[in-house]
């Protein structure tokens, strides 16, 4: 029996699957996982949030990286999301990789940063409100980027 699998996170390059975290699709609030490691492995957040930073959980972190910038709470309601892409989103995130800097007015070829600091999710947000790009929590990023208005 063939079995056609929908999420609120599946495009035609990018297929739903049952593998993954879980069994089953699930209504996206339902995604719970304490995501602190896997932030703490990125040098995203500290063991201690110091005054400022906000705490990320799991659905933050999956629209975060899926582009998902400006979503109501309506529509949070009515997501759901498959085994695979909740894991592609989380913890197998292929970005997690990548040693060059993410920041968008950056120019020329990318280099790669040897202890390449992240970005967190306050310069990702701010990123896409200054630049209108998609910088998900956890790209490279060079020590000393910062957010400038574009003129």
């Amino acid at each position: 029996m063939n079995v056609t699998l929908t999420c609120s996170f599946s495009f035609p390059d990018s297929a739903c699957s049952l593998e993954g975290t879980g069994s089953q699709i699930v209504p996206l609030l339902a995604c719970k996982l304490d995501i602190s490691g896997h932030l703490l492995s990125l040098g995203v957040s500290s063991r201690q949030q110091r005054t400022g930073d906000e705490k990320v959980n799991e659905v933050d972190l999956i629209l975060n990286r899926a582009g998902y910038f400006v979503v109501t709470d309506n529509e949070k309601l009515s997501m759901t999301i498959c085994p695979r892409h909740r894991k592609k989103l989380t913890t197998d995130w292929a970005g997690r990789k990548s040693n060059t800097c993410s920041y968008p007015s950056h120019r020329g070829p990318r280099k790669t940063i040897r202890k390449p600091r992240r970005v967190n999710a306050i310069l990702s947000e701010e990123i896409y409100q200054f630049h209108h790009a998609t910088v998900p929590i956890g790209s490279g990023k060079y020590k000393w980027c910062a957010v400038r208005p574009l003129l």
